[in-house]
């Protein structure tokens, strides 16, 4: 498996720079929609988070969790086709 990308946002959290389109908020919370709220700050995902793995800072994510436990909560999230 490859390595994860340690950047706080990708396509889906960025797309509307090249779209044009509003930033896109957390349908959930209406909060901006970046890779933090998804990992850490949703309240809508911490049942399914808290099944894989419990972290309260960004930088914890990727220092401390394993890639395919990350992976896991945005396949089962169906955040994954959007990455």
């Amino acid at each position: 498996m490859g390595t994860l990308k340690k950047q706080s946002n990708g396509p889906l959290t960025h797309s509307f720079l090249l779209s044009g389109d509003d930033i896109p908020d957390c349908g959930t919370c209406q909060c901006l929609l970046t890779l933090k709220h998804i990992l850490i700050e949703c309240v809508d995902l911490n049942d399914v988070r808290n099944k894989h793995f419990v972290a309260s800072f960004i930088k914890d994510v990727f220092n401390n969790v394993e890639a395919q436990k990350i992976v896991d909560f945005i396949k089962e999230t169906r955040f994954y086709k959007q990455l």
